[in-house]
């Protein structure tokens, strides 16, 4: 089977069939249109965005937000009497006060939200 020249070789090979509803379709075409895009492209670039960076699946702005909120952390157990054992005892208190936070967040900024 002869190989096809490098420049007639498609860059991207695979079909993807994605049901959506009709505003995430109007949303899409808008965006593409503003973008001067082709849909596909536009699909390309909002899974690029959305995809896990290779810093073990977490964003770049989220890694910083992880190391900021340690640092802090750490900062204020050497600082506070009893740090440590307070802080050991809040960190499930922390998480779940965090879930709450980023479902409301979520909420806010999802379509038809409360923002």
């Amino acid at each position: 089977m002869p190989m096809a020249h490098p420049a007639t070789r498609r860059r991207y090979t695979r079909l993807v069939r994605v049901l959506l509803s009709d505003q995430q379709e109007t949303d899409l075409r808008a965006r593409a249109a503003a973008s001067d895009l082709s849909l596909s492209a536009t699909l390309r670039q909002l899974l690029i965005s959305a995809a896990p960076s290779a810093a073990g699946g977490a964003s770049a702005p989220a890694l910083a937000c992880l190391v900021a909120a340690e640092h802090v952390r750490l900062l204020l157990e050497a600082m506070v009497p009893g740090g440590p054992a307070a802080s050991e005892r809040l960190r499930e208190k922390a998480a779940r006060a965090a879930e709450r936070r980023l479902a409301d967040l979520t909420a806010e900024v999802a379509p038809g939200g409360q923002a």
